[in-house]
């Protein structure tokens, strides 16, 4: 079975919409692409992330910083042609990595 393609358009009431992508695809792919940048010691400037539905998602981060055991990324979230109050904003993710062995997640202040 082929992967669904992400930037076909969805058909509503005749008219092609583009498509977009949750704010849940958005910050996953921010700390996905934080963790990397602490664990690698280095900048990213695009990630990847495959969607529940299976699409691949190629995603460009804003605001990339990793600075000893702390990255820090944003991805900016698209809504596609069915925008939302999130569209166009920055979701960010911060990484820290401890001594601990723990995974620890902690959700920020939302929308």
């Amino acid at each position: 079975m082929s992967e669904p393609a992400f930037d076909a358009p969805v058909w509503h009431n005749g008219k092609a919409l583009r498509k977009g992508y949750t704010t849940g695809s958005s910050a996953t792919a921010a700390a996905k692409v934080a963790a990397l940048m602490v664990m690698r010691q280095h900048l990213i400037h695009q990630v990847s992330i495959v969607t529940p539905s299976g699409v691949t998602l190629n995603l460009n981060v804003e605001s990339p910083h990793v600075e000893g055991q702390q990255g820090i990324a944003a991805i900016r979230k698209d809504g596609g042609d069915d925008i939302d109050a999130t569209h166009g904003m920055l979701i960010f993710a911060r990484v820290t990595v401890n001594d601990s062995g723990e995974i620890t997640l902690c959700g920020g202040e939302g929308v």
